[in-house]
């Protein structure tokens, strides 16, 4: 099975003012309290850097897959599910710009 969720945040500016952000998504509550001023200068960094403002809003998606190998292999083990959160500025995942060294 393979599912995407995705909420729209406030601004890149606004979410840096904040130093912190929550949003659910899909089945996931997410919260990151009192990031760095490093961290929030890098989201300030990206208001304005979006040359199509029907894409300039910054949102969380989180993309859950799971398998069965049997559907696979015709095996009979199973996996588990996984989940991957990504935040979104302008139709680009910017979570490794904006968190990767903090």
């Amino acid at each position: 099975s393979f599912s995407v969720a995705a909420t729209a945040l406030p601004s890149p500016t606004a979410v840096a003012d904040a130093r912190s952000l929550s949003a659910e998504v899909g089945p996931l509550s997410i919260s990151l309290k009192s990031f760095s001023d490093a961290t929030a200068e890098r989201l300030r960094a990206l208001a304005g850097t979006c040359g199509d403002s029907d894409q300039a809003f910054l949102g969380l998606a989180v993309v859950t897959w799971g398998s069965d190998v049997r559907n696979y292999v015709g095996g009979t083990a199973k996996f588990g599910a996984s989940q991957s959160v990504r935040l979104m500025w302008c139709g680009e995942d910017v979570g490794a710009r904006v968190f990767g060294s903090d």
